[in-house]
């Protein structure tokens, strides 16, 4: 198999002037000793072409690492029967002329053989043709067809899907085969199945995960999560906890944000029912000033899974300073896990869209109920009596309950 070099474009740190620090982003191949091409680690990270403002500027400035100096971003791979033709199509989705004519020479190269084309953007993706619109996108992928390549793969969005498009061959019917390839992202990204449209551009297609699949998937995902929660849960300091909890005067529960407060309501309404004095506080000055009255005896419990809102981290810092015990209910490492004396750490994968997920939520909650039932069995029967009251006064006397529907409904009747 022979790995063809085809050209290089070099960034304004290149070969000749090549800083140490950029020598491990560059990969080569080589037979003989003598270097035939180089694969560079990166994703939209090189100039669309010589002389243009390079696409990962805007990463390179706000991270700091030596990116956007690859040479050879497209290349050929060819055997007797098969070619691997790699296309960059940049930033825009297109090629310049010197890559065309690459490209051109590279397709009649691999005439007869069996070709994979791997571009930098699909043509079809998100059940949509992407090459409408671009006249420059769609002339690559007409070149490709007239030199009967059957098999297309790309890239860049983030999804897995296929499509087979019908073609004639010399007078045979065949297909084309598009792969989207979207790595790892794909499998957190939801984006295909909630936008695809009624009519694909072909009769044939396929994307992960499938509407269907959607439920199983995060079914799996919030499983996988509590088991790995399961694992890690320190049983040791949940029951420290309970048992701060079970002691203390009063339990003030911070929180900011709309995941961490609907966790801190929840936290107070379990904490009330078990006959303990608590508060659920989500205004900034509020909590400042319940923690400068909570004193020695008494508990501040801090949720919020990020861990670095400032005015949460101030009160707890003060809560701190007057004797108060905090807790946080948090990832570990977190700014807030540093400030307080007992942390419930909760790890759980990065969400691909909202900042605190579905699994996080969930990790939560089930922390919270196990907290609960520790303290529970630590206040002792009083605690159990007292949820079966509660339990049977809201049974006969709730809302829901079939003596209030009938008083309504009793009401309703009278002139």
């Amino acid at each position: 198999m022979e790995c063809v070099r085809d050209r290089e474009w070099l960034g304004p740190n290149s070969i000749d002037g090549q800083s140490p620090a950029e020598r491990p982003h560059r990969v080569s191949l080589t037979r003989n000793d003598d270097l035939v091409g180089r694969v560079h680690a990166g994703d939209h990270d090189h100039a669309f072409g010589p002389g243009e403002v390079p696409a990962d500027h805007g990463l390179r400035r706000e991270y700091g690492v030596p990116t956007g100096y690859q040479q050879g971003p497209f290349f050929q791979l060819q055997t007797e029967a098969f070619a691997l033709i790699a296309v960059d199509t940049g930033v825009l989705k297109q090629v310049d002329e010197e890559q065309l004519t690459w490209l051109r020479a590279a397709l009649d190269r691999a005439d007869g053989k069996v070709v994979l084309a791997l571009l930098g953007h699909p043509p079809l993706a998100g059940g949509l043709d992407q090459t409408r619109d671009n006249e420059p996108f769609a002339a690559i992928t007409r070149l490709l067809r007239e030199h009967h390549v059957h098999v297309v793969m790309a890239g860049d969005t983030h999804d897995l899907e296929y499509y087979r498009q019908p073609v004639t061959d010399d007078g045979k019917p065949g297909a084309v085969h598009y792969f989207v390839n979207g790595g790892g992202g794909a499998y957190q990204s939801f984006g295909t199945a909630l936008a695809w449209p009624a009519q694909p551009p072909t009769a044939v297609w396929a994307f992960y995960p499938t509407r269907s699949d959607v439920a199983s998937k995060i079914i799996h995902a919030a499983v996988s999560s509590l088991t790995e929660l399961g694992r890690r849960i320190d049983v040791a300091v949940l029951d420290e906890v309970a048992t701060r909890l079970a002691s203390a005067r009063r339990i003030d529960c911070y929180s900011v944000g709309a995941a961490s407060t609907f966790m801190a309501s929840e936290l107070q309404s379990r904490l009330f029912r078990l006959g303990c004095t608590s508060n659920a506080i989500f205004d900034a000055h509020q909590q400042l000033v319940s923690a400068s009255t909570l004193g020695p005896d008494g508990v501040a419990f801090v949720i919020s899974h990020v861990g670095r809102m400032p005015y949460t981290l101030e009160a707890a810092r003060f809560a701190r300073s007057q004797g108060a015990t905090v807790v946080a209910l948090t990832q570990p490492d977190t700014q807030l896990a540093e400030i307080a004396d007992l942390v419930l750490a909760v790890s759980v994968p990065q969400d691909a869209v909202m900042r605190v997920g579905t699994e996080a939520y969930l990790a939560h909650l089930v922390v919270i109920e196990i907290l609960m039932v520790r303290l529970a069995q630590k206040l002792g029967p009083v605690a159990t009596r007292g949820l079966q009251q509660f339990k049977q006064l809201l049974h006969k006397h709730g809302f829901d309950s079939a003596e209030y529907s009938g008083a309504t409904e009793s009401n309703d009747e009278r002139p």
